[in-house]
């Protein structure tokens, strides 16, 4: 009976301008998903919000196989996951317009941990890449799942960053879980469903079409507890993943960037219009509900550096250890000139990676056990 149902609401899913709304007025008006698909077109027209198109459409419905596509699934190892099934992420069934069925490669589970989604441009610098991998590997030892996209760029360092510090990851495809996209992404998907899980609304072998990615996004936002942008345009779709967040009442936070820097300029934007700037993974950890992080990021094993330094900063912070020390002998320790020292300094503790202690001294909060 179970999946008689599963196959009608697979086949309803596939009708084009059938999403949550207009399911729930179909079903509402002829009981069950099988009596919607035995109904008449005359008899669907009938039913508020319902045209033409979308009529014929649920008419025709019986043009995807759905038995086929059940059968594909069990002998790929792909959990099948309907609205309706407590394997449902509870998180992504509160938003406006969520899926109404889920496919899913690796453990379902995954998608109900607590996560932050890690997302940025595909076109990303050396500096967008190793923040992405900073904060995703930070986050990740904070004990949350890591989502993202999947894609070239940000998200493919923040899965790779999950994975390497031991987490959980998720990727939200725009394509089917049995056609990945970027196909050089196969093997990262591969990985990525051992401790997490690859998902996607579309059938298992969907193509990665452009009107795809938008929905998309909206999953990648609606199962996470926030968003955070690392690197985008002012044209990337890492922000409209920014924009399904604010509209599903999650947290959005942004990495800052460079001034000149077309890739940054999107983040830069969010930040200049609300979003909460993200220096350091604690910017983050410090927006989410209490407990949520279930363990120290800056002790659990496999935790990425902090968010990048220049060689000037990186030497700032090297002549703290062990002992600090006051701007006048940073510079004789470095060599770099005293105005030099008190810049990397400033920066630094907007990063919050050294804190300035009475009678004008420095000292590291790494050999200082993390943020104060």
């Amino acid at each position: 009976m179970q999946s008689d149902r599963l196959a009608a609401l697979l086949l309803l899913s596939q009708v084009e301008g059938v999403g949550w709304a207009r399911y729930q007025s179909l079903v509402r008006a002829f009981g069950d998903e099988r009596a919607v698909l035995a109904a008449k077109e005359k008899e669907l027209l009938e039913v508020r919000g319902i045209g033409p198109k979308t009529a014929a459409g649920v008419v025709s419905a019986g043009d995807f196989d759905a038995g086929k596509e059940i059968s594909e699934a069990v002998a790929e190892g792909v959990s099948i996951v309907p609205f309706y099934s407590p394997s449902y992420p509870g998180r992504l069934l509160e938003i406006h317009n969520p899926p109404l069925v889920l496919f899913v490669r690796g453990r379902p589970e995954s998608l109900s941990l607590p996560s932050v989604a890690v997302v940025g441009t595909r076109q990303c610098t050396h500096y967008g890449r190793r923040q992405s991998f900073a904060f995703a590997a930070a986050l990740a030892g904070a004990g949350l799942a890591v989502v993202s996209g999947l894609a070239r760029g940000v998200d493919t360092a923040a899965h790779e960053a999950a994975l390497e510090a031991g987490g959980a990851t998720v990727a939200v495809l725009g394509s089917g879980v049995l056609n990945v996209y970027p196909a050089e992404n196969s093997g990262l998907a591969d990985r990525i469903c051992e401790k997490g899980a690859v998902v996607s609304e579309f059938p298992l072998r969907a193509r990665p079409d452009r009107s795809n990615f938008p929905r998309r996004n909206r999953i990648i936002s609606g199962l996470s507890l926030g968003v955070l942008v690392v690197e985008a345009s002012l044209r990337s779709g890492a922000l409209l993943t920014a924009r399904w967040a604010l509209e599903q009442n999650r947290e959005v936070f942004a990495v800052p960037g460079r001034t000149d820097s077309a890739q940054s300029m999107g983040t830069n934007a969010l930040i200049a219009r609300g979003a909460k700037i993200a220096c350091s993974v604690d910017d983050v950890l410090d927006e989410l509900p209490p407990g949520t992080a279930t363990a120290s990021p800056a002790r659990s094993p496999g935790t990425a550096a902090p968010p990048a330094l220049t060689s000037e900063e990186q030497a700032v912070l090297d002549s703290l250890k062990p002992d600090p020390a006051c701007i006048e002998e940073i510079s004789e320790i470095t060599g770099i000139a005293v105005e030099k020292v008190a810049s990397a300094l400033f920066f630094l503790e907007m990063k919050r990676i050294v804190r300035q202690l009475p009678g004008g001294v420095f000292e590291s909060n790494q050999r200082a056990g993390g943020k104060k």
